[in-house]
């Protein structure tokens, strides 16, 4: 991304990001203890994207609820939430979201 591109993108992760947060502190405390993985993994992915978002395209991503859209096609996968499995992940997500718009286009 460009700097000035990144930025914005970094604007839109953080206000995802706080907008979670806020939503996550409502819950009853038992419903938060049972959503620690989901709290978790959103906190990975959002710092994954804050430190190496810089090297993917914008239009790589969701146009919106970025985070929220990587976490539920992360759950389908058997990936771990390491930093060399979230930059597969996120590689392969990539390579497979282009292949449907490009068949879609034909």
């Amino acid at each position: 991304m460009l700097e000035d591109e990144y930025r914005e993108f970094v604007r839109e992760l953080d206000r995802e990001h706080e907008k979670y947060k806020m939503q996550m502190k409502k819950l009853p405390a038992e419903e938060l203890y049972e959503s620690f993985y989901q709290i978790h993994a959103h906190e990975e992915f959002y710092n994954f994207l804050v430190n190496y978002g810089k090297s993917y395209m914008r239009r790589d991503f969701a146009k919106k609820e970025i985070v929220e859209d990587l976490y539920y096609r992360f759950m389908k996968t058997e990936y771990d939430l390491t930093q060399d499995d979230l930059r597969e992940f996120i590689y392969y997500d990539i390579q497979d979201r282009y292949k449907k718009l490009s068949s879609e286009e034909m």
